[in-house]
């Protein structure tokens, strides 16, 4: 027991302990590194599957958003960018003479445009509103200048702001402010105005509105001007065509067909319950007919078998209304005795009870037949 036991203040760590905790520090100094090295590779391979992930997605929506839409169980299947905000713009007011690659240039101030076209009533009638599908960066005003054609905006959750400053919190009417007409920033005019002369079609400052770009080009969404064809491609084109025009004449044909087959089987079909509503009014005609000529022959039937004529079916009648006229004022005459039997007593004929009271016997009409 004397060696188990230490003075106070004594420390239980010898020599041997402390090499050990020498030891396990370096060992765990050492497996650290090894364990971050680990952590590093493990983040790395992520980032590089992530990496991967991302691009395969990122090429399968460039390809599915090459094609510009899908037929599903013969519907077109318009498709679309999910992750960017794609909005259809509807232009209105735009001259007719305006080309659509200016509309194009100035919309792309404000985002990218996918998709152009003019809005028709018909194959060839417009009806003045053109609908650019396009992946907004910025709010659109409702009101813009093109080319110095005052043009309105119109899309989806279009916020209403004030059309001279762009503001949101007071509208045109109450607005004091002043807006630059070359760079539309509020606060000074065009004449103060101390940037560059921009185009007013696109904005830009490198070029005036004569050299714009997308005036000079034909209208492309992408604002790159387009090659010239060359004669095979037109002859291509044609045959194309040619083929489009036989597919939808046929078409039309096959469709012209299929209205009249079933324009013929709904005629078939009236005509056929036509005919059987006929039929069932026929038969029903035909059973009130038997019932009428049925109560006809009945009297006759009777006449012939009691052997009467129609003076004695008379000569009955009359018997026996008269038999009932009796009967009814029988009946009356008799409640009437009986209320007034009182006032009409007769004790001729009357006999006395055990008290010495007399009963008088009431008289009553006799009827004879």
């Amino acid at each position: 027991m004397a060696e188990r036991l230490r003075p106070f203040g004594t420390s239980f760590h010898t020599k041997e302990s402390e090499e050990r905790q020498q030891n396990l520090q370096q060992q765990r100094e050492q497996q650290q590194p090894q364990e971050e090295q680990q952590k590093l590779l493990e983040q790395q391979k992520q980032q590089e599957q992530q990496k991967q992930q991302e691009q395969q997605h990122d090429e399968a929506k460039e390809a599915a958003l090459e094609t510009p839409f899908v037929v599903i169980a013969g519907l077109k299947v318009f498709l679309g960018d999910c992750e960017n905000r794609l909005v259809l713009v509807k232009i209105h007011e735009a001259p007719a003479e305006l080309p659509d690659t200016a509309v194009i240039g100035r919309l792309s101030h404000y985002g990218r445009v996918l998709s152009f076209r003019r809005d028709k009533i018909a194959q060839h009638i417009e009806n003045g509103v053109r609908t650019a599908r396009m992946a907004l960066h910025r709010t659109i005003p409702a009101n813009i200048n093109i080319a110095g054609e005052p043009i309105k905006i119109w899309y989806p959750n279009q916020p209403k702001a004030c059309r001279n400053c762009g503001a949101t919190d007071h509208m045109a009417k109450d607005c004091s402010a002043v807006r630059c007409f070359n760079c539309e920033c509020p606060g000074h005019r065009a004449q103060e105005c101390k940037d560059s002369p921009r185009c007013s079609v696109c904005l830009a400052d490198n070029h005036s509105m004569p050299q714009c770009p997308f005036l000079l080009f034909s209208a492309n969404v992408d604002s790159e001007p387009t090659p010239p064809k060359t004669e095979e491609e037109k002859k291509q084109e044609r045959a194309q065509r040619a083929k489009e025009r036989e597919e939808r004449q046929k078409k039309l044909q096959q469709q012209r067909e299929q209205q009249r087959q079933q324009e013929e089987q709904q005629k078939l079909l009236e005509k056929q319950k036509q005919q059987e509503q006929q039929k069932q009014q026929d038969q029903e005609k035909q059973r009130e007919q038997q019932r009428d000529e049925g109560r006809r022959e009945r009297p006759r039937e009777r006449r012939d078998e009691r052997g009467r004529d129609d003076r004695e079916e008379r000569r009955d009648d009359r018997r026996d209304d008269r038999r009932e006229r009796d009967r009814n004022d029988r009946d009356y005459y008799r409640g009437r005795d009986d209320r007034d039997r009182s006032s009409r007593r007769d004790y001729s004929g009357s006999e006395t009870d055990d008290d010495g009271w007399q009963r008088a016997k009431p008289r009553r009409r006799q009827y004879r037949y």
